[in-house]
């Protein structure tokens, strides 16, 4: 018999909020990010560099055997604060206090991380120093760190490293799906008992020049500036920065140190498309197949089905492909589950905001309510889907969360409440 897999711990460090009670107070008022511009003219919405410097002032307040690596790019640094924040959130102190893993169960721990770009957008910012330099006739020399910077692997190496973790440790760019991608790995090595405890998230810093350019060449970015997922007027996404990161534990694992156990990882489903690099195969045929291999591998029916977390880009294509699958896969429930598109709240942060958006749903199912969209247009109602844009209060026990990328990867985890 499998392992259980279970979130005992959450890190959230996003447009809303750095830590699980900010993003929580955020999420459940109606407060929206700021549109920002960067240095270099990319506009979207950044995570605030006051909450990252406060969160970490009080993580070394708290624990001052924490000792950050000496070169960290801004992606590694959100990483690494998200972990550490939830490592606290899951009531692992002992391993904050001594900033290290027992020795005993060094190799029973494992990272798991998952990035659309990772680091990329920071080393173009390098890049183009290199390019002015060059162009003047002066001389650059590339920081060290700057290779670094490209690795995907390197996140999650300098968890592994800062806590002394020497079990398994995974990074990929499965693009949007990335967050998602991460907690799936997590299930299945908690599941095959090749871990105890694994740290699962996604980062991502995707606001540099050609970044932005190449994506909005791509016809994806909302020109108007405002992501209104499943609505009438939707024309696009928001860029954001943002991270989340999970203490995902084998449920014997949770229960013999008492943690409280946010939900289960009940069940979850990766596809491709095998289509189109960008663009989704018609009808929602791909998306529902995944949805429904999610479904089956948690043992649930789709009647049993209290919420459904949409991917919900806000391009037109790609939300009525989802509404096409919704109706696929609960055309024979009594009726459809609520729907809820949270993208409108805190921007498309590419790979984190999967990740980002399970943070939200292991918060609804705690409050049994789901939050405010940040919704100003119309529903778009040709969709068919039950969208409450103020948010609701009802019981939520299972919830259906879809991720998607280009590539064609469609992702779905089911969670349920313990």
């Amino acid at each position: 018999m499998m392992n259980k897999a279970v979130i005992t711990g959450m890190g959230p460090v996003t447009v809303l909020g750095t830590g699980k009670s900010d993003f929580e107070e955020a999420l459940f008022s109606q407060q929206m990010p700021e549109w920002q511009v960067t240095d270099q003219g990319v506009g979207g919405y950044l995570v605030s560099d006051a909450d990252v410097e406060d969160a970490w002032s009080t993580l070394k307040q708290d624990y001052p055997n924490l000792k950050m690596p000496k070169h960290a790019d801004r992606v590694t640094e959100l990483s690494l604060l998200g972990s550490l924040l939830a490592l606290q959130d899951a009531g692992l102190t002992e391993v904050l206090a001594n900033c290290k893993v027992s020795s005993q169960q060094a190799d029973r721990w494992a990272v798991t991380y998952g990035s659309a770009l990772s680091g990329f957008s920071q080393a173009e910012l390098g890049h183009e120093q290199y390019l002015e330099a060059k162009k003047s006739g002066g001389r650059y020399r590339a920081k060290p760190s700057v290779s670094l910077e490209l690795l995907h692997v390197t996140p999650p190496a300098q968890i592994a490293m800062l806590l002394g973790i020497t079990g398994q440790t995974t990074a990929h760019a499965n693009s949007c799906a990335a967050g998602h991608t991460a907690l799936i790995e997590a299930q299945r090595l908690i599941e095959l008992g090749l871990a105890d405890v694994v740290i699962a998230g996604s980062t991502e810093c995707p606001m540099a020049p050609y970044t932005a350019a190449a994506l909005t060449s791509l016809k994806v970015v909302s020109p108007k500036q405002i992501m209104q997922p499943c609505t009438q007027g939707r024309d696009g996404f928001v860029f954001a920065e943002g991270a989340a990161f999970f203490i995902v534990e084998s449920e014997a694992h949770a229960q013999g140190r008492g943690a409280n156990i946010y939900a289960e990882i009940a069940g979850n489903a990766i596809g491709n498309e095998a289509a189109h690099m960008t663009q989704p195969r018609d009808a929602g045929i791909s998306v529902a197949e995944v949805m429904m291999k999610a479904l089956d591998a948690a043992d649930i029916w789709g009647v049993q089905v209290d919420v459904c977390v949409l991917h919900a880009s806000a391009t037109p294509q790609n939300d009525k492909n989802e509404a096409l699958a919704m109706s696929r896969v609960f055309e024979s429930a009594q009726k459809q589950p609520l729907t809820v598109a949270l993208k409108a709240r805190f921007g498309h942060s590419l790979g984190s905001a999967s990740a980002i958006q399970v943070v939200a749903i292991l918060l609804m199912m705690q409050r049994n309510e789901s939050p405010y969209l940040g919704l100003e247009q119309p529903v778009d109602e040709s969709l068919n889907l039950i969208i409450h844009p103020k948010g609701a209060k009802q019981p939520i026990n299972t919830v259906l969360s879809n991720a998607f990328g280009f590539g064609g990867i469609n992702t779905s985890i089911v969670f349920t409440s313990r």
